[in-house]
């Protein structure tokens, strides 16, 4: 329930972080590349191993498989 919790909050506040990069006029790779050390470390605050693992493995993921996933994964 606290993970649910942690994760919602963080991702509202990668939403605002993008919003505002996006504002002045960045791409969104940019606004994907900036953001990665920010879920790097909230990927670090997950106490469990191995959920802490897949966080990271998402977390690094560079932008264009990121956008090839959101693609494949909108055209459902």
């Amino acid at each position: 329930m606290e993970q649910a919790r942690l994760q919602s909050f963080c991702w509202q506040h990668l939403a605002a972080l993008a919003l505002a990069l996006a504002l002045t006029g960045c791409t969104g790779r940019q606004v994907y590349q900036s953001a990665t050390g920010w879920r790097q470390n909230e990927c670090q605050k997950i106490l469990e191993s191995a959920e802490r693992a897949r966080c990271m493995e998402s977390a690094n993921k560079d932008y264009d498989t990121y956008t090839k996933e959101k693609g494949a994964a909108d055209n459902r």
